[in-house]
C-alpha cells in the first residue's frame, strides 16, 4: 500500500506542480495587464508622457527624496509615482499591491519589504533613449507615446531578476546579466518572461540561459539587430 501510494504522489506532484506554475503565469499576466492600463491612464492624463524606469535617472528628482516608503532611485520608479497619484492604493498605514510583484517569486520577503526595496516587475533603462545613437551621447529624455516607434514590441513591465538570480527589481539593464547597473528580463514562467508593451498588451520571451530575455547572448550595441533594440530604445 505504501509503495501505491509513493507512486501516485509521484505521478501526481509533477502535474500539480504544473498547474500552480500555470496559475502563477495567468496571475502575473493579470498584474501586467493592469499596470499597463495604469499607464495607458497616466498617459492620457499627463499629455502623453511615459514614465522611465526612474525620474531621479533624468534628473527630475533628486535621489535623497524619500518619504515614508522608498528612498532614492526606487523613490522615483513608476510604481512610487502611480501610489502617490493615486492609480493604485497607498500602501502606506494601508494594505500593500501585489499587482506590482510576479506570484513565481517567492524570496522570502513580505510584500512591503519587497516595495520599499523595489523588488518590483522591472522597466528597461533604455526607455530614457530614443536611439542606440542617443544612449552612445548619454542623451536622455523623457518618452512621448506619440514618439514610440511599434508600440507593441516596446517592453515597458517585465518580468525581472537582479544579480542573486533571487529577486525581482525595478530596472531593467542593457546587459546579457544583471550586476550593479541593473536587472535583465528574466523567465519565471518555465522558460518564457511576461512582459506589458507600450499598448497595454502582453506577451511572452523565451530565454536560454542566464541571460536577459531582451537581449539574448547579444547587447544593445549591434548595429544590426533591430528586433532586439526595438524592445528597448523607444525611438527604433
Amino acid at each position: 500500500m505504501i509503495a501505491i501510494i509513493a507512486i501516485l504522489a509521484g505521478i501526481l506532484m509533477p502535474a500539480l506542480q504544473q498547474a500552480r506554475m500555470r496559475a502563477q503565469s495567468s496571475q502575473c499576466t493579470s498584474n501586467l495587464k493592469q499596470l499597463g492600463f495604469y499607464t495607458m491612464n497616466y498617459c492620457n492624463d499627463f499629455k502623453g508622457w511615459i514614465l522611465p524606469h526612474s525620474l531621479a535617472a533624468l534628473g527630475y528628482r533628486g535621489s535623497s527624496e524619500s518619504d515614508d516608503y522608498g528612498e532614492g532611485y526606487p523613490r522615483s520608479a513608476p510604481y512610487q509615482i502611480f501610489r502617490e497619484l493615486h492609480y493604485i492604493p497607498n500602501w502606506i498605514g494601508g494594505s500593500a499591491v501585489t499587482i506590482l510583484t510576479c506570484p513565481s517569486v517567492n524570496d522570502g520577503r513580505g510584500i512591503n519589504a519587497k516595495l520599499y526595496n523595489g523588488l518590483t516587475y522591472g522597466v528597461p533603462q533604455g526607455m530614457i533613449f530614443a536611439t542606440r545613437a542617443d544612449r552612445l551621447a548619454s542623451k536622455k529624455r523623457m518618452a512621448k507615446l506619440s514618439l514610440v516607434k511599434n508600440p507593441t514590441k516596446k517592453a515597458y513591465y517585465c518580468d525581472s531578476i537582479n544579480s542573486t538570480y533571487e529577486r525581482q527589481t525595478y530596472s531593467i539593464g542593457e546587459s546579457t546579466t544583471p550586476g550593479d547597473n541593473g536587472g535583465i528580463v528574466w523567465s519565471m514562467h518555465v522558460g518564457a518572461a511576461n512582459i506589458c508593451n507600450l499598448a497595454g498588451g502582453v506577451y511572452t520571451l523565451k530565454q536560454n540561459g542566464k541571460n536577459n530575455a531582451l537581449t539574448g547572448t547579444r547587447s544593445f550595441y549591434s548595429e544590426t539587430d533591430m528586433e532586439l533594440r526595438a524592445r528597448y530604445f523607444f525611438g527604433e
